[in-house]
This record gives structure tokens, C-alpha cells and sequence, in this order.
């Protein structure tokens, strides 16, 4: 039996982050990768002792769909403290496993088959991949010339780039 895929992931291709990570093979000790997202510092000793503490004490299912309450609501008293922005943890705060996952199910909740979306150029890669699997259209505009500011001629030109 053939499955179908998506016609979207067809239209995608690797995103430029991949690609980046997949050409360098060996790591060189005087190039910073600025790739994938994987930090070069070791895990530190209070991360791996709260992580074998939750895995002692069988905190080991899934959370709520959300995220854990308790983090949420740490999460509206810092967006509270330190930008004056009042959320409620139970219906307005949804943890994520890292900041492109919330991009992307930002992308998804929002972005209708066939909306075009303007990126910026240079931007992370991978909005243009988030964009055509919800179907959207990217539009890229080149902020290069401009001291990396979008400014409203360059809306109204659209000059499409790679990214």
C-alpha cells in the first residue's frame, strides 16, 4: 500500500540550518557553530540532579497538554515582572519543547493554505519551511540594504531571496 505525503513537504526541501550542519563533518575548534542550536557547554550538575531526582520520583509521564502548571505559572510571573504583560497560566501560556516547535504550532494556528507570509532576510531558515508545510506562501524580502531593518518600500517591492 503507498501512502501519500503531504504535497507540502514535497515543496519544502532542507532547510539551510541542515544543510550548514550536514557540510561541515568535523568539528573545527576555531569555528562556532551557530547551526542546530546545540549549545557546547556540559549539562549543568543542578540540571542532571533535578533530572535523575524526577526520574527517582516516577516523574516520568507526560504533562498536561499545555505544559506543567507549576512552570506556567513562573513563565506569567516573569512576563509580568519584567515586561508588564499580565497572561493567565491556565488558557494563555503553552510550554513548548523549544522555540521552533512554538514557532512552527504558531505558524500552523495561524497561516491559511495559501496566505502569504513575509520573512525577513537573513532570518532563520526555518520559518520558510514552517510557512509552505502550512501551506502559506513565502514571501522573503532582503533587509541587507537597509542595516537589517524592514521598511515599508521594501513591503510594497517583495524582492524574494533565498534564505
Amino acid at each position: 500500500m503507498t501512502k501519500n505525503i503531504n504535497k507540502n513537504v514535497h515543496n519544502t526541501g532542507l532547510s539551510g540550518i541542515r544543510l550548514v550542519s550536514n557540510f561541515i563533518k568535523k568539528p573545527v575548534n576555531e569555528v562556532i557553530q551557530l547551526t542546530v542550536g546545540e549549545i557546547d557547554l556540559p549539562t549543568p550538575f543542578a540540571t542532571k540532579q533535578a533530572g535523575i531526582k524526577a526520574i527517582e520520583q516516577d516523574h516520568t509521564k507526560y504533562t498536561d497538554n499545555m505544559g506543567i502548571l507549576a512552570l506556567r505559572r513562573i513563565i506569567t510571573e516573569y512576563a509580568q515582572e519584567f515586561y508588564s504583560e499580565p497572561y493567565n497560566p491556565v488558557t494563555e501560556v503553552l510550554v513548548t519543547v523549544a522555540a521552533s516547535e512554538g514557532i512552527d504550532l504558531s505558524i500552523r494556528a495561524l497561516v491559511n493554505p495559501g496566505d502569504e507570509v513575509i520573512l525577513v532576510s537573513p532570518g532563520y531558515t526555518a520559518y520558510k519551511q514552517a510557512v509552505t508545510l502550512a501551506g502559506g506562501v513565502p514571501v522573503v524580502v532582503d533587509t541587507r540594504s537597509s542595516n537589517f531593518r524592514l521598511l515599508p518600500n521594501q513591503l510594497e517591492e517583495g524582492a524574494d531571496v533565498k534564505i
